[in-house]
C-alpha cells in the first residue's frame, strides 16, 4: 500500500551530495551501543473534517492529556533496555533539525540539512544509533472515490456526507532507525490504521467543538498505533531478537 512509510518502500540516503537506493543493511551492535532518541512528536492530537460542503471543511488541532510522545518515547526505551547490549541516550534540544524525512508520493529521503544536523547530534552525544520519533502527512487508507485522505499527525478525522456523519481514528506517526558514523538509514515502523467507522462516537452538535470525554475514547487507539510503530521500527532495523 502507498502509505507504507519507510518499510516497503525503497529509501534514497542523501548523503554528501550523493544520492543512493540501496536495500537496507544490517548490523550486528555489540555490548555497549549507545542509542539517542530524538522525539520530535506534537503533544496535541489534529482533528481534520471533511465535508460535501467545502464551507465546512477544517483542521484544528486539540491539546489532549495523551502525552502520546511521552508514551513512545518510554516504550521505546524500556524495550531497548531489555537487551543488555543497549544503553539509551535521551537526546533534547533539536527542535531545530529540519525535518529528516521527505516523502510525496515515492521514495523516502534524507533532505542533506538533515543528514549534516544528525551527524553532528551523533558526535556531540556519542550514539551509535539515532531513532527518531515524529509524525509525518501521508495518506490514512480512509478512502474517498477510490482515493485515500491525507491527513497529519495523530488524532480524529471526521466525514460529512449527506445526512451521515463518520468518524475515525488515525495516526500518522514513524520511528525511523539511523546507523551512525557513517549516517546510514537502517530500518522505520508506522502503524496500520484501521479504517473502519468508530463505533459509540457522539458526533451530534458543532463538529469542531467535540467534547474532551468523547476526544478521549482516541487514546486507546492512538496508543495502539503508538505500539505498532515501535515495534515496528525495531524490528525493521534489527535491534531486537
Amino acid at each position: 500500500m502507498m502509505r507504507q512509510f519507510c518499510l516497503f518502500l525503497m529509501v534514497v540516503m542523501v548523503v554528501s551530495g550523493c544520492v543512493a537506493t540501496q536495500p537496507t543493511p544490517r548490523f550486528d551492535f555489540p555490548a555497549g551501543t549507545r542509542v539517542g532518541i530524538i522525539n520530535q512528536l506534537e503533544s496535541y492530537a489534529i482533528h481534520q473534517n471533511f465535508s460535501e460542503a467545502r464551507i465546512r471543511n477544517f483542521k484544528k488541532t486539540v491539546a489532549v492529556s495523551w502525552d502520546i510522545p511521552g508514551y513512545m518515547q518510554s516504550l521505546l526505551a524500556r524495550r531497548l533496555k531489555s537487551d543488555a547490549r543497549y544503553q539509551v541516550v535521551p537526546i533534547t534540544g533539536t527542535n531545530l533539525i529540519p525535518r529528516v524525512i521527505d516523502r510525496i508520493s515515492g521514495p523516502a529521503a534524507v533532505i542533506p540539512e538533515a543528514a549534516t544536523s544528525l551527524e553532528s547530534v551523533a558526535g556531540q552525544h556519542n550514539v551509535d544509533i539515532i531513532i527518531i520519533i515524529k509524525s509525518f502527512r501521508g495518506p490514512t487508507g480512509i478512502m474517498l472515490a477510490k482515493h485515500s485522505f491525507m491527513l497529519e499527525g495523530y488524532g480524529l478525522f471526521t466525514r460529512q456526507f449527506l445526512f451521515f456523519d463518520r468518524a475515525y481514528a488515525y495516526a500518522n506517526l514513524a520511528v525511523i532507525v539511523f546507523k551512525t558514523n557513517p549516517l546510514v538509514y537502517i530500518g522505520s515502523g508506522e502503524p496500520t490504521i484501521d479504517t473502519g467507522v468508530l463505533e459509540n462516537f457522539e458526533l451530534s452538535g458543532n463538529l469542531k467543538n467535540i467534547p474532551p470525554a468523547e476526544m478521549n475514547k482516541l487514546e486507546p487507539i492512538i496508543k495502539k498505533y503508538a505500539r505498532q510503530a515501535v515495534e515496528k521500527a525495531l524490528n525493521s532495523a534489527h535491534l531486537t531478537h
